[in-house]
């Protein structure tokens, strides 16, 4: 059972960590594929760069890291863009990097200057679009709930900043998958209006400020006028 896994047994013994891997060989398989954003075939390389960053998740996993599955999918993940930036394929695995403006014309990302932070931003938005699927929410709906004012802004920041500090909070929306708005309300000077009004985006941005996405989350910061 993946809840019940002797990964302290595992990691010490390397018959154990070999049969594991073999077990889980199909997590691995569709985790490659999913940073790559291609079907990875069991002869492909990344295949081969995922196994062996499988087994190192297993050697530096701990309790206290959460989830080992999703931990090991970080892992994978970040062997991918080294492997990535050796081979030099700065080619972005999906061509989704961008959103509609107010005239309901194409508006794309722009990153210029360090192709390895382009490699890091294609994987970060990749994995960001499937953990927002969760939540119901696209990418590129984001600026229409995203504040424009200053005053929202800062309102919005307000209440990113007590989701990211507040235990409760962060637990309502990474885990519940909800915006703990009561709770919100009660510990700031927000309107309930507002809170509805933005909710993907807030939503979003703390799914991205309280997660793996350090590029993104600049790009938020920039963009967007939240701040840290």
């Amino acid at each position: 059972m993946k809840d019940k896994l002797p990964l302290d047994k595992i990691k010490n013994d390397a018959g154990l960590r070999d049969e594991f891997i073999a077990r889980y060989s199909n997590f691995i398989l569709s985790s490659a594929s999913k940073v790559s954003g291609k079907f990875v075939s069991r002869n492909a390389d990344e295949f081969s760069v995922a196994l062996i960053a499988f087994d190192e998740a297993i050697i530096k996993y701990e309790k206290g890291k959460g989830d080992f599955f999703a931990f090991a999918y970080i892992i994978i993940r970040n062997r991918l863009i080294d492997y990535y930036r050796k081979e030099r394929n700065n080619t972005i695995p999906f061509s989704e990097l961008s959103y509609n403006n107010k005239e309901n014309e194409p508006y794309e990302y722009q990153v210029v200057g360090n192709l390895d932070i382009v490699d890091d931003l294609a994987f970060e938005f990749s994995a960001l679009k499937e953990e927002l699927s969760k939540y119901e929410i696209s990418i590129h709906e984001l600026p229409k709930y995203s504040p424009k004012s200053t005053k929202t802004k800062a309102m919005v920041y307000d209440v990113l900043t007590f989701i990211k500090s507040n235990d409760t909070a962060k637990k309502s929306v990474l885990v519940k998958k909800i915006m703990p708005s009561k709770l919100i309300c009660e510990n700031l000077s927000v309107k309930q209006k507002l809170l509805e009004r933005h909710k993907k985006y807030i939503i979003a941005a703390s799914v991205i400020l309280c997660g793996d996405y350090p590029h993104i989350a600049e790009y938020i910061n920039n963009m967007k006028g939240v701040n840290k």
